[in-house]
């Protein structure tokens, strides 16, 4: 039983979507692109949209939930 909750982790870690994190390059920017960014800073959203980890973090509880007491 846990070779098949440890499967079934591994197989949803792996399915999650990941976003690496690239540093901003300020140096190799126009002084343009930098007062275009500067403009537009506070309307950019502060993170990455959640709405999607929330949800999968909702069926990974619910899958081990019901594997662990499916009995």
């Amino acid at each position: 039983m846990n070779n098949m909750l440890c499967r079934l982790l591994i197989a949803l870690m792996a399915w999650t979507p990941f976003q690496m994190a690239h540093g901003d390059r300020v140096q190799a920017m126009s002084d343009q692109e930098i007062s275009a960014l500067a403009s537009r800073l506070d309307s950019l959203p502060a993170g990455a949209d959640s709405s999607g980890a929330v949800l999968l973090i909702i069926i990974i509880a619910a899958a081990v939930w019901w594997y662990m007491y499916k009995r």
